[in-house]
């Protein structure tokens, strides 16, 4: 059965300022993840939309099903759309791009990284960040310095104080846009020892020059430090883990692993060449400045894209962490003309630290975590499970009983 953890509530560690008393929801998707899942999550929408003209106009779990622009009708400050439907993210960025800011969070996920307790601690400081204040001086000497980069989000000065909060011990700046509001910029002051702000360059398909751009700057300013270990971060992830027990995995006292990046194989594409995640790394800063010397994309949009129909490894055309990791690795003069060669960099340069540090996106965190086991045959586990925890298992089995589940659904994987 799904044991379900979360809540609306969620949903302020992304908007802090969002009055829940007033909040209308509205679902976004009519597919099989809504159909099957709307039921069993404890929120009630207004209606769902869907970008399916076959779904349009119908009903579906007693809700009206309309299409995206019903959303212009609405609200922005007070409404909140709940994706239920896969690959949220992107959802949430044709939502921005076609119909405007709106306020928008991910209803579930199934798996890690999200994992509850992460999400619970950053919920518990998120209660208490505007009250909470750290004074430390400027740290001297420091042998870790972090880098965070990109646009201030609402969530950004929780992002900076639980890092102050975990690592008081280490450097940290804000590397940032000067055209966004002062305010905005100085929410995020008191959680980091230095706030760098610096033109954004024009976007060309995403903000791949900027990224370029900013983390150069931020590589920069932490390799002048003379800091041991640099560390890249973004504005909306949040630490989860150890970064010590990163730092000691990758380099012990020092002496390991000469030019080599810690970084996440979890946010990475396994089959696509050179698309390793960026959004989080550790190295040596002269490392770290020469990655980040990368030079601006300038190839113009049509340059820049994958179609459907082409062959997958086209990807690597339009994805920017294959632009970045391939151009570095031709200046330590690797063959960069297919998987075969991103596998051999990847064994020489790259060291997965999912296992001892991870990054928790608040940007994206799904308003509640399913457990859930469709499956029709059992597993050794499952026994294990049933044998060391009968009690819960019992009410596992009444649940399932009473759910009312068909033939088809025990086909169709639905129970569990």
């Amino acid at each position: 059965m799904a044991r379900l953890t979360g809540g609306l509530d969620r949903v302020l560690m992304k908007y802090p300022d969002l009055d829940l008393g007033k909040v209308k929801l509205i679902g976004w998707g009519a597919g099989s993840l809504f159909r099957d899942f709307y039921p069993r999550i404890p929120l009630e929408f207004s209606y769902t939309v869907c970008p399916i003209r076959e779904n349009q106009g119908t009903v579906i779990h007693g809700l009206e099903v309309r299409a995206p622009e019903a959303l212009l009708e609405e609200d922005r400050e007070n409404t909140l759309v709940v994706i239920l439907a896969r690959f949220s993210s992107e959802i949430m960025s044709q939502i921005r791009l076609n119909l405007g800011e709106f306020r928008t969070v991910p209803a579930m996920t199934f798996h890690p990284p999200w994992q509850p307790a992460d999400i619970a601690e950053l919920q518990a400081m998120s209660r208490g960040i505007r009250a909470m204040t750290i004074h430390r001086p400027v740290p001297r000497d420091p042998e870790v310095g972090i880098f965070t980069q990109g646009p201030v989000f609402p969530c950004t000065p929780l992002v900076l104080a639980q890092q102050r909060l975990h690592y008081p011990d280490a450097y940290t700046c804000l590397v940032t846009w000067d055209h966004q509001p002062t305010s905005v910029i100085e929410s995020c002051r008191p959680w980091v020892d230095h706030v760098i702000t610096i033109p954004q360059p024009p976007l060309v398909v995403d903000p791949r020059n900027a990224i370029l751009r900013s983390c150069r700057v931020g590589a920069e300013h932490i390799a002048s430090l003379g800091v041991r270990y640099a560390v890249r971060s973004r504005t909306d992830h949040a630490l989860t883990g150890s970064l010590y027990r990163a730092i000691r995995h990758l380099f012990d006292d020092g002496s390991r692993n000469l030019g080599r990046f810690g970084m996440l194989a979890g946010a990475s594409w396994r089959y696509v060449p050179f698309h390793f995640a960026d959004r989080f790394l550790i190295s040596r800063p002269d490392d770290m400045v020469a990655l980040w010397s990368t030079p601006e994309d300038m190839r113009s949009a049509s340059e820049i894209h994958a179609q459907g129909d082409e062959p997958f490894q086209h990807i690597r055309n339009a994805a920017f962490e294959c632009y970045l990791w391939a151009y570095y690795a031709r200046t330590l003069n690797y063959a960069t003309d297919g998987l075969a060669d991103s596998f051999r960099f990847a064994a020489e340069r790259l060291i997965a630290m999912d296992e001892q540090v991870s990054m928790l996106s608040i940007k994206h965190a799904p308003l509640f975590n399913f457990n859930i086991n469709t499956g029709i045959v059992g597993t050794p586990r499952w026994y294990e499970e049933v044998r060391g925890n009968l009690e819960n298992a019992l009410l596992d089995a009444h649940e399932i009983d009473r759910a009312g589940f068909t033939v088809n659904d025990h086909f169709g994987l639905r129970i569990g």
